[in-house]
């Protein structure tokens, strides 16, 4: 029987600290996520990198952390942990990390990539309306970044002309 007692000993407070440990990184999220929502992005970021350090290859942080990242307007670090958000196992999310993932693109100047990913979210989500908008909208914003590029071409070789 003191067998069995020492194993009830040991597993107890293993259990309590894995749930104290899950309770503070969803609390950690939370306040990341009230923060988020209150424009509060430095807070919103030490929240979700707190609880990275408990959960750093969460998909989910990733994403967290990417959507304060864009609206910081640091869009490379954006795509990336998009990028990182991808290897989620969790299907529903995907068509949203696409969609961010274009956005992210989209406000850098990088039409090219905005297209594939809003591209990537409708083929995930056909019925996401705001992809299909902002695909659009980045197709015109492509074609307006290479019209003055022509222009300019042809001015050349007409002036060489």
């Amino acid at each position: 029987m003191s067998k069995m007692r020492k194993i009830t000993i040991w597993i107890a407070p293993v259990l309590t600290f894995t749930t104290l440990f899950a309770a503070d990184v969803g609390d950690l999220v939370k306040s990341g996520n009230d923060a988020f929502k209150q424009k509060q992005y430095d807070q919103a970021l030490e929240k979700y990198q707190l609880a990275e350090t408990e959960r750093p290859e969460s998909p989910e942080l990733d994403y967290n952390i990417a959507g304060v990242l864009v609206n910081q307007q640091k869009y490379e670090e954006a795509i990336e942990r998009y990028n990182k958000a991808l290897n989620t196992q969790d299907a529903t999310l995907q068509p949203s990390i696409l969609y961010n993932l274009g956005n992210a693109y989209f406000k850098s100047g990088d039409y090219p990539n905005a297209i594939t990913n809003y591209q990537k979210a409708l083929e995930a989500d056909p019925n996401d309306l705001e992809a299909k908008f902002n695909l659009e909208l980045a197709r015109k914003m492509l074609k307006e970044q290479l019209k003055p590029e022509s222009q300019d071409q042809n001015q050349q070789q007409q002036q060489q002309q």
